[in-house]
Parts: structure tokens; C-alpha cells; sequence
């Protein structure tokens, strides 16, 4: 019997020590004694991509004082529903609005273009244009 009592108090023992640690019969790793940290690594720079080329396409033919043809041009470059193709479908609304209204349409003025690759932006500059006032940066 009292084998019996010793065995049930080293299999409670068992038990009570594996719960304590952690981790049952199916977690028997040990912790290392060297602890190792990672840490991320930095992200590569930004890199030009076929991406901006097109926004920067885009972007050109919607500030171009060409008419209705550059903004069909840059609609062919949008995904459909996207908010650049939304941009385009209100620029043609409103361009036909004030031809309608007006008989005539402002065709805007002249713009400087720099684009920044690596940044991915594009600094536009309005140079004027007739009525339109004095160049502003």
C-alpha cells in the first residue's frame, strides 16, 4: 500500500512540476543560455518604379492645356473606379460645364514638372498663363 501512495504522490508531484513550468510532457526544450535578440532589418531605399513613371505621365497630361484629348490619355493610364479615374471623370465634367456655360474654356497655363524618383513625388510649378495673373511658386 504504501507503494501505492509513494506512486501516487510522485505522479501528483509530476503533475504539479509540469504545470509550474509551463509546459507539459510535449514541451521538453530548455531555455538556451545565451539569450540572441534580433532586430529588423532597415528597409531597402525607395527605388523608381514603373508606378511613378505612369503618375508622373498622369500628372503631366492632366495639366496640359491640350483640351479633352489629354484627360482621354490619362484616363487610359487609371484603374476603373479608382480615384485617379474619378479625378479625370470630374475634370471632364467640369470642363465641359464651363465650355457650356462660358461658350469657352480657361485652358489653365503653363506648369514645371519635377519629379523626385526616389521620394516618389512631383513638384509642380505654375509659370502663369493669360489671365491668370502672376506666376506663384
Amino acid at each position: 500500500m504504501t507503494h501505492k501512495i509513494a506512486a501516487l504522490l510522485f505522479a501528483l508531484l509530476a503533475l504539479l512540476a509540469a504545470g509550474c513550468s509551463g509546459g507539459g510532457a510535449a514541451d521538453q526544450t530548455q531555455p538556451s543560455s545565451d539569450p540572441t535578440v534580433s532586430t529588423p532589418v532597415d528597409p531597402p531605399p525607395a527605388t523608381p518604379s514603373g508606378d511613378f513613371a505612369t503618375a508622373v505621365k498622369f500628372t503631366k497630361l492632366t495639366h496640359r492645356s491640350d483640351g479633352l484629348d489629354n484627360y482621354r490619355k490619362a484616363a487610359d493610364l487609371t484603374a476603373p473606379e479608382s480615384p485617379a479615374a474619378r479625378y479625370i471623370a470630374h475634370q471632364v465634367s467640369m470642363y465641359r460645364a464651363e465650355k457650356t456655360a462660358n461658350g469657352w474654356v480657361d485652358e489653365g497655363g503653363e506648369y514645371k514638372f519635377k519629379p523626385h524618383p526616389i521620394a516618389q513625388t512631383i513638384r509642380i510649378k505654375f509659370l502663369g498663363g493669360e489671365g491668370l495673373g502672376k506666376p506663384y511658386s
